[in-house]
């Protein structure tokens, strides 16, 4: 074996550790070649080229068909959650405000909606724009949700 990688290392000009290298990727080529060779082969089946007319036949087909009934909520898909039906009017009054209609807002989830609970049981607002203290709700997000905030 030393033998062969001095040959190899002289007329390739390649370091110790290049050869080693190719070496062992030839050993894994070589490996490769003859599982193939002996493993057994199977025929692949023919496939046969759809024609126009087989095609519109399965268009029609599926076009026919019912609609597939909705998927049920599966908690391992966290995108095929029900989503909280955001508000589009009226005004939710933050001192007033319970969790689920601290959700309702655009762009407050559970744990925003909790920060805001939070932040209110320290003090009560007395401006919505300090809603703007909360972590989790900057510029953009509170001028989502400004027309929606009223303050009593």
């Amino acid at each position: 074996m030393k033998r062969l990688l001095s040959l190899l290392q002289r007329h390739a000009g390649t370091t110790r550790n290049e050869t080693i290298v190719v070496l062992t990727l030839l050993c894994g080529l070589v490996a490769g070649t003859i599982v193939r060779r002996l493993s057994p082969r199977t025929a692949p089946s023919p496939v046969r080229p759809a024609s126009g007319l087989d095609i519109s036949r399965r268009l029609d087909s599926l076009a026919a068909s019912p609609p597939a009934p909705p998927r049920p909520y599966d908690r391992s898909h966290p995108s095929s959650a029900p989503s909280t039906p955001k508000r589009t009017s009226g005004t939710v009054n933050i001192n007033m405000a319970s969790i689920t209609d601290l959700q309702s807002l655009p762009g407050i989830g559970k744990a925003t909606a909790e920060r805001i609970l939070e932040r209110r049981r320290q003090r009560p607002f007395r401006r919505i724009d300090e809603l703007m203290d909360v972590r989790g709700i900057g510029e953009k997000k509170f001028e989502r949700m400004r027309p929606f905030l009223a303050v009593q």
